[in-house]
């Protein structure tokens, strides 16, 4: 029996999965204000102003060698990629957003108090097409 895929996305090189280990949380939000300044040297700038926007909210544990290298990709990704939310909900395995990495990690330590060994990353993400 082979890993249970929970998590994916599909950028412009393949597919990147998390799998049931690796995925920690997952929160989507509406109304945060958002103005997306693309240009042509570095990556998307965002700014929480103009319109209203879903931004989603993914804590990813370092579960395996290679998670990390797995976050990396996405948060090397300068395009939109399609977050497959809820990969693993029998009913609804198609759920999916046109989103784009906001470069904002947050690494955490700790979880519920306890120290961890393996890191938990918080990834941002902003829907850029409703």
């Amino acid at each position: 029996m082979g890993q249970e895929i929970t998590l994916k996305f599909t950028l412009a090189g393949g597919d990147v999965d998390f799998y049931e280990q690796e995925y920690i949380d997952g929160t989507e939000a509406l109304n945060k204000e958002v103005n997306v300044i693309e240009n042509d040297v570095d990556k998307v700038s965002v700014q929480y102003r103009g319109e209203n926007w879903y931004i989603y909210q993914i804590a990813i544990l370092e579960a395996f060698s290679t998670t990390r290298a797995k976050i990396q990709q996405i948060m090397d990704e300068r395009d939109t990629m399609t977050l497959y939310y809820k990969y693993k909900d029998k009913d609804n395995p198609g759920a999916n957003k046109s989103v784009i990495y906001v470069p904002n990690e947050e690494v955490n330590y700790y979880f519920s108090g306890i120290k961890l060994a393996k890191k938990i990353h918080n990834l941002t993400f902003l829907q850029v097409a409703l």
